[in-house]
């Protein structure tokens, strides 16, 4: 009987926890625009661009060119994987494309046959000649001319062949989108990336740092009139920033503003930031 009772007890305060955590869970989330505290307005600061760069095709790697923390220019090699394929399907197409005998016959062919059938021709005007000659041998010259175009249409496509062959060959090699820092390498040497699982690394642009804050409908409406807004690092610096977008949350009643903070020089070190008012 004893144990029941202090299983019961147990269950109570359990409960009474619960519900206890529950309700600062509720009261720590602003409901209303009356619960966002104006002078407390501080927002975390992050990169405005974090990205997994991931390659189009599926292979195994042959080489990992960064490491985490090396900073990155838009189109720098990040990974390059086995190619050697590729590299013989380009030359094989490069071949052929190059390949300049099979037009030149049918270009000699074709000239022979009209200037025979000129001669033939110029021929029937002085001395009787067939009819069915004359129209043999005007059939023969359309039928090397067509095959002389044959053989220039058939160089196109060979060039055709190469482009794709040599943007194949490209796709091994998995470049930088923009510019950045390595945040993680997702892959070693030797691995194979599958189509499900495509990216290399993880990446990120400090260039600029975005921040956001939630906003009463008086304040978001002083700052809706404004292109920019100033914040106070850390480090007490003020810095102003652009305002990039400020939108109602209809389900929480609030606005939340979100700014965008000039780092091109690299030189901002702080994690959050405090909202200047107007």
């Amino acid at each position: 009987m004893h144990s029941k009772r202090t299983i019961l007890g147990i269950i109570s305060v359990l409960c009474v926890v619960f519900a206890a955590e529950q309700t600062f869970a509720q009261s720590a989330l602003p409901r209303r625009a009356t619960d966002v505290k104006e002078d407390a307005l501080r927002g975390v600061l992050e990169a405005h661009l974090n990205t997994e760069v991931a390659t189009a095709e599926v292979g195994v790697i042959k080489e990992i060119a960064v490491k985490p923390g090396d900073k990155v220019k838009r189109g720098q090699k990040i990974a390059q994987l086995q190619d050697n394929l590729q590299r013989i399907q380009v030359e094989e197409a490069e071949i052929e494309w190059q390949s300049q005998g099979a037009i030149d016959t049918a270009h000699h062919e074709y000239e022979f046959n009209r200037r025979k059938f000129v001669a033939i021709q110029d021929l029937s005007k002085r001395t009787r000649v067939s009819p069915l000659e004359l129209k043999r041998e005007e059939l023969e010259m359309n039928i090397s001319h067509s095959k002389w175009i044959a053989q220039q249409e058939a160089k196109e496509i060979a060039y055709a062949r190469l482009v794709k062959a040599m943007n194949a060959l490209d796709d091994r090699t998995v470049s930088s989108p923009h510019d950045g820092i390595i945040v993680e390498v997702l892959h070693d040497v030797g691995e194979y990336v599958a189509a499900t699982q495509p990216a290399i690394v993880r990446m990120m642009d400090t260039s600029k740092l975005r921040a956001r804050f939630l906003l009463s409908d008086e304040m978001a409406q002083k700052f809706r009139e404004r292109k920019t807004a100033n914040v106070r690092l850390l480090n007490g610096v003020v810095v102003s920033a652009e305002i990039e977008f400020i939108a109602p949350i209809a389900t929480e009643n609030i606005t939340q503003m979100t700014i965008l903070i000039d780092n091109s020089n690299d030189d901002i070190r702080s994690s959050a930031c405090d909202l200047i008012r107007p």
